[in-house]
Order: C-alpha cells, then sequence, then structure tokens
C-alpha cells in the first residue's frame, strides 16, 4: 500500500489455515503483517489486524514528525 506522500507500507502476507501454526518459518521483515484466515483471502478480521498493526501506527508517526495533536483528524487517503 502506498500513501499520497510516495511511502509505501509493508506488506500484508494471508497464509491459509485457522492458527499461526500455518505459518512459514521463513523470517519475513518485523515490520509485515503475516496472517491468517480459513481460505487465505482478505476478510474483516486481516483488515483490522493490518489498520490497528500498519496504518495506525504509521498515522501516529506522522503525526508526531509534523508535530500534531494526538487527537488530529486524520484522513484515509491511501492508494
Amino acid at each position: 500500500m502506498g500513501t499520497l506522500s510516495g511511502e509505501f507500507l509493508p506488506a500484508q502476507v494471508i497464509y491459509t489455515g485457522k492458527t499461526s501454526a500455518c505459518h512459514p518459518q521463513y523470517k519475513f521483515p518485523k515490520s509485515w503483517d503475516i496472517n491468517h484466515s480459513v481460505n487465505h483471502w482478505a476478510n474483516a478480521d486481516t483488515q483490522m489486524d493490518y489498520v490497528e498493526r500498519i496504518i495506525l501506527p504509521y498515522i501516529n508517526k506522522v503525526k508526531r514528525r509534523l508535530g500534531l495533536p494526538k487527537n488530529q483528524s486524520s484522513t484515509s487517503v491511501f492508494m
């Protein structure tokens, strides 16, 4: 996913399975969101995980960098 400022956010990889036991032993970058779903498709749960693990921390980092208050309104303008 890319932002309008040209930054790319870490990827989400979704494996088929019901628990993290289905994840491979491969060492992905720590910033990536490695997840799973019954059919390996994105769903509401995997999307919410991505928002919580990747998007919200990115928004908070940008607010700190710009000196904005934590309650500053943020728009979801991602490509």
